[in-house]
């Protein structure tokens, strides 16, 4: 059973969202009558931070929550403060987008579409430090190499049972070489490795299919294993992340998806291009 403190912040929020507006109050109200900023209460109710227990505890007052509702929300908040790997790496992970990484942990699905990269669960060490040495401004090597580390534990996730990758990927990104035709070469073995796995489907969307319903978007898709957790949509960006949580948002990404799948090539013509790519650099 794999941790799922991000899981249980949402559940958090959601109940605390769900107090706060059936009490008739607004985020004002809220701070008015705890001191605890908008923003923080913002924050708790779309489970986009770690929670402190203080802080529930005083939002709970103010909602005048029955004791035996009580004790359940406060344990939830002391379960989605839980500790790992991320921590240690602190330093290299945005806030935004620890966000990102702990609902990954915590999801049972992962469905992405990339334009220009290959997804970052099926990157190697080496194509990820490619992409970092193209960056303005560049990082230092040993800031490079913590980023490569976070994105090694984020890989572990690909070989775990209960986890399943559905991957778009379009043609310009198998072209897009880093500039050591050697790292290009293992990527594209690596991603060719990777569609033997049966939790990991990969498919190519060729040139030759024109216009798409994506266009110029990544994202990725999150699914989890209880009905109660709707799936999330995450869209990166060079200084941020944005989360998509409302029901028509998600359908809208999905019937996107859907259609860049039903547009690519099918599992098995994409291996055989991925191997013939190969050949190419």
């Amino acid at each position: 059973m794999r941790g799922n403190s991000t899981v249980r912040r949402r559940r958090l929020g959601r109940e605390l969202a769900s107090l706060r507006k059936q009490r008739g109050l607004t985020l004002r109200d809220v701070h008015q009558q705890t001191g605890i900023a908008m923003y923080t209460v913002s924050a708790y109710e779309n489970g986009h931070t770690t929670v402190r227990e203080l802080y529930v505890r005083a939002l709970l007052d103010v909602y005048g929550v029955e004791p035996d509702v009580r004790m359940a929300l406060v344990a939830l908040g002391r379960g989605s403060s839980g500790r790992d790997w991320r921590h240690v790496y602190g330093d290299v992970i945005p806030e935004w987008f620890e966000v990102y990484v702990g609902l990954e942990q915590d999801a049972t699905s992962a469905r992405n579409f990339e334009i220009d990269l290959i997804p970052g669960l099926l990157q190697i060490p080496d194509y990820h430090r490619a992409i970092n040495a193209a960056a303005i401004p560049r990082p230092p090597d040993d800031e490079v190499e913590r980023r490569v580390a976070v994105r090694t534990e984020r890989q572990k996730r690909v070989t775990e049972a209960g986890f399943t990758v559905w991957a778009v990927i379009d043609e310009a990104a198998l072209r897009r070489w880093p500039a050591d035709a050697a790292v290009a070469r293992a990527q594209l073995h690596h991603l060719a490795e990777l569609t033997g796995l049966p939790n990991v489907t990969v498919q190519v969307l060729p040139f030759g299919t024109g216009l798409h319903p994506a266009g110029l978007n990544s994202f990725m898709i999150l699914g989890f294993a209880d009905p109660a957790d709707p799936d999330v949509v995450y869209v990166d960006s060079l200084t941020s992340g944005q989360y998509l949580e409302s029901a028509a948002e998600v359908g809208s990404y999905t019937l996107v998806f859907d259609h860049l799948r039903a547009m690519a090539l099918d599992p098995a013509a994409s291996r055989t291009l991925l191997a013939r790519l190969g050949t190419e650099i």
